[in-house]
């Protein structure tokens, strides 16, 4: 493996991993080679990240991505391929927001825009629990 930089060696190659995919929900055809026996038939699912921006924010992590769902239905020899988010809490509030607003393992989310340092202090009912990010 040929190193651009010293101390960064093998790092490069991780790049290309962290860009988002596509939903496709819709089932589509995929073209196999060779013969599926008949008595196969169901779902193979995987789950991997999918997606890492929101807004102008990138997630830094290959483990803060979220999750895309990814099926291939077999049956009767053929095979359809269609995949989804994860609708999780952090997808969710990410989504209305537009923004990273959940800290994941390598990303710590920026604090709300619209609230200074002293605001947050001083405001009688902002507690952890009740966060809200709306401008």
């Amino acid at each position: 493996m040929k190193c651009l930089k010293k101390d960064v060696c093998g790092l490069e190659s991780v790049a290309p991993l962290l860009h988002s995919g596509e939903e496709t929900p819709d089932p589509i055809p995929t073209t196999t080679r060779g013969t599926i026996p008949a008595w196969i038939n169901g779902s193979f699912l995987r789950n991997g990240p999918g997606k890492f921006e929101f807004g102008e924010d990138r997630y830094n992590h290959w483990f803060d991505g979220m999750a895309l769902m990814h099926r291939f239905h077999i049956c009767e020899g053929s095979v359809t391929y269609s995949s989804r988010f994860l609708r999780s809490d952090s997808y969710n509030l990410n989504s209305e927001r537009n923004r990273i607003v959940v800290s994941e393992f390598g990303t710590v989310a920026l604090p709300d825009p619209c609230k200074n340092f002293f605001a947050r202090f001083l405001s009688p009912n902002d507690n952890l629990s009740t966060q809200n990010y709306d401008c």
